[in-house]
């Protein structure tokens, strides 16, 4: 929730090598073109419709007793139902629908240099770790997620590999 303020000051106090936060891939800004979106506007249009699928996976999958009673009991509160009931609703295939056009247009993002798979080429970006992020969250809660995601677009599967080295690392 904090990563964009972490990268900020991370990079104030390491600029070498850079998290390229200027980088045009990462934010829609009012003076470029309306269209392709960008990783800050792309990714909650691919994480929020799948909610039904992964939300109610974090309490047995990430959390400690404690961090659970408060998960279930907030998140409970937020949507007015309980997290099963939650998953009822939302995991539906019009999820999966709704986030394939978001999908594809990442795809298309990060084929736009042919030079490596990060946005930037072979230069690994902020906005590239904002995806594999995401990506390692969805493995993390349930595998089936992530090859779903990566079965509809495949440049995120070969972005999730070229990043291993910063996911390789998955325990804390």
């Amino acid at each position: 929730m904090d990563s964009k303020p972490i990268a900020l000051a991370l990079e104030e106090a390491h600029p070498s090598p850079s998290l390229h936060l200027d980088s045009p891939y990462l934010a829609h800004t009012a003076d470029s073109s309306p269209t392709p979106q960008k990783i800050e506007v792309l990714s909650p249009t691919i994480i929020t419709p799948l909610v039904g699928f992964w939300i109610p996976l974090i309490p047995e999958k990430l959390l400690n007793p404690p961090s659970k009673e408060y998960f279930i009991r907030t998140r409970e509160a937020r949507y007015g139902v309980s997290l099963a009931q939650v998953a009822k609703a939302k995991a539906t295939e019009e999820a999966w629908i709704e986030v394939l056009p978001p999908l594809k247009e990442l795809g298309a993002l990060l084929g736009e240099n042919e030079e490596g798979h990060f946005l930037m080429g072979k230069t690994p970006s902020y906005a590239d770790l904002v995806v594999v992020g995401w990506l390692q969250f969805f493995k993390a809660v349930d595998e089936a997620i992530y090859k779903r995601v990566v079965e509809i677009e495949p440049k995120l599967g070969e972005l999730y590999n070229a990043s291993k080295q910063w996911v390789k690392r998955d325990d804390h």
